[in-house]
């Protein structure tokens, strides 16, 4: 029996054919790294991949990514330390979004989503522009993930 996260899965599923992305979500899309998913069991490319998928997706990436990744200052128990910290730290991590021209920033974490949609706030409306934040699940339900059925 082989043990999945839910982005190794879905990539799985897209690879054999059994999910189909159909619908086109024209934007630029980069994705957040969270700590414990990637520095800690090593999944990078499983989310990228399948952001990749997506039709019309122009994915961007962000200059610290991967083992570089900034922290979302969501996890480790940051926010219950030192939540002006925590808030700072997303608000930084949503402008390197930002910064590569993102529209869409995505995470395969829902603290890192959560905690990046804080930091989002906290950046004047003006520099924020229209950024969205979502879980990689959302992205995959909008992008009309359907499965195809055993016949």
């Amino acid at each position: 029996m082989t043990l999945y996260h839910a982005v190794g899965y879905t990539e799985k599923l897209l690879e054999e054919g059994k999910l189909t992305l159909t619908e086109s979500i024209k934007q630029k899309v980069t994705y957040h790294d969270p700590c414990d998913l990637g520095r800690r069991v090593g999944v990078f490319d499983a989310p990228r991949n399948i952001i990749k998928q997506v039709p019309g997706v122009e994915f961007v990436e962000m200059s610290r990514n991967r083992l570089q990744a900034r922290c979302c200052g969501a996890g480790g128990g940051v926010g219950g330390v030192d939540s002006a910290m925590a808030l700072n730290m997303a608000a930084q991590r949503v402008q390197d979004a930002l910064d590569v021209g993102a529209e869409i920033l995505v995470s395969a974490c829902a603290s890192c989503k959560d905690n990046l949609r804080k930091g989002l706030k906290n950046i004047p409306k003006e520099q924020r522009g229209k950024l969205k934040i979502m879980d990689i699940n959302e992205l995959v339900d909008e992008a009309g993930g359907k499965s195809k059925k055993k016949k």
